[in-house]
């Protein structure tokens, strides 16, 4: 199956998973960090203070290796969302 890539692709790839990597690790760091904050609080704030921006539509770039991606995934018949 790898050689069904090209090393431009490969490389495309590769790159992606390391900036999805990077952004999960700094996402349970920020978990770690916010569960410790609540743990040493005396007093919470109100969840709906806390959760209130949840609900609202993010917008979020998709990167150029992204878009990339989700062709080369379509064009084998894997749809991703």
């Amino acid at each position: 199956m790898a050689f069904e890539y090209t090393p431009y692709e490969i490389s495309l790839i590769t790159e992606n998973y390391g900036i999805k990597s990077k952004e999960q690790l700094k996402q349970n760091i920020t978990l770690a960090y916010y569960t410790e904050y609540f743990a040493r609080h005396k007093k919470l704030p109100k969840i709906d203070r806390i959760l209130k921006d949840i609900d609202k539509p993010q917008k979020q770039a998709e990167s150029k290796g992204d878009i990339i991606l989700k062709a080369m995934a379509k064009e084998k018949g894997i749809y991703l969302k």
